[in-house]
């Protein structure tokens, strides 16, 4: 089995103390893409939490697409 492996591809801020973090990951065998919360501890560092969401990498289309047209309603809605 191939061994467990993170590529963090990127993150964005979600407010002054969290951040949004996307990994490509495998692990346990699954590979997935995680999208997960990091949240500042008390020594200033950014850890991961347990919010988060872990897609099938054959799911990430579908996923875009309606994360786009959820922004579009908010734009419609002014």
């Amino acid at each position: 089995m191939a061994e467990d492996h993170d590529i963090e591809v990127g993150k964005i801020q979600k407010n002054a103390t969290e951040e949004i973090h996307v990994l490509a990951r495998r692990y346990k065998g699954y590979r997935f893409i995680d999208l997960r919360i990091r949240a500042q501890n008390n020594a200033g560092e950014m850890v991961p939490t347990v919010k988060g969401l872990a897609v099938k990498p054959e799911d990430a289309g579908a996923l875009i697409n309606l994360i786009q047209e959820a922004a579009q309603k908010i734009e419609e809605l002014g």
